[in-house]
């Protein structure tokens, strides 16, 4: 029992210690007729990683991890998702209702295409997930909303303190600060931005209208759940 304990341990440890493996996935984008499929565009869940399908219908996408999600949008009326599986090529089949992916080692995977909706998933969520912490590489809260939500106003007191509001000044209203929330405790942005581990971080929602809160959300609302907490 405590060698295994020993070598969970040592697993846990030497997975903390590298980074995932990255790779470039190329492949093609067809018709199942063989036909060229146009206004394609591939991107990662979670990033800013994108492309379009050249005119030859090849793509490319760069410093892709082996477990990463790809999202297909056709000409901005359909759209699928499918795993990487660690595979760096692939094929593309596109039929009326269904898209089938063929990996460079022989295996396939199809699934079926859904009413186009815009890159919310990329960087205007209002819910940032720990897979998407992990996946941008954050390194600080304050860095994590910079990068996924937009329309953030950040600041900076006298004494090095940053705040954060989601009123330009532009607004009919004074801007207030946003209302922070930890597992339900009341906080400053920067105290949460100098106590909390990025990677322990479970969960953010983000509310900009501060609906529900009354005048304490007037500047917005974030809403912080950590890891393992019920």
């Amino acid at each position: 029992m405590r060698k295994l304990i020993y070598i969970s341990l040592l697993c846990g440890m030497a997975c903390a210690a590298f980074p995932q493996q990255k790779m470039n996935v190329q492949g093609t984008v067809a018709f199942a007729d063989g036909m060229q499929v146009k206004q394609t565009e591939l991107s990662v869940l979670y990033t800013n990683i994108a492309t379009k399908v050249g005119n030859k219908g090849t793509f490319t996408l760069k410093n892709v991890w082996l477990d990463d999600t790809i999202r297909v949008a056709l000409n901005k009326q359909q759209m699928a998702l499918f795993p990487v599986r660690g595979k760096a090529t692939m094929q593309l089949a596109v039929q009326e209702n269904l898209l089938t992916v063929m990996y460079g080692d022989g295996t396939e995977f199809s699934t079926p295409f859904l009413p186009w909706q815009p890159d919310e998933d990329k960087r205007a969520g209002s819910m940032i997930t720990a897979r998407m912490i992990e996946r941008n590489v954050f390194r600080s809260l304050e860095q994590c909303l910079r990068g996924m939500v937009p329309g953030l106003n950040f600041s900076y007191t006298e004494g090095g303190e940053v705040l954060v509001n989601m009123r330009g000044s532009n607004s009919l209203k004074v801007a207030s600060n946003a209302l922070v929330l930890v597992n339900g405790a009341e906080t400053t942005f920067n105290d949460a931005n100098n106590s909390l581990e990025v990677y322990d971080i479970e969960s953010i929602q983000v509310h900009k209208d501060g609906m529900g809160y009354g005048l304490k959300g007037s500047g917005g609302v974030i809403v912080i759940k950590t890891k393992g907490h019920r």
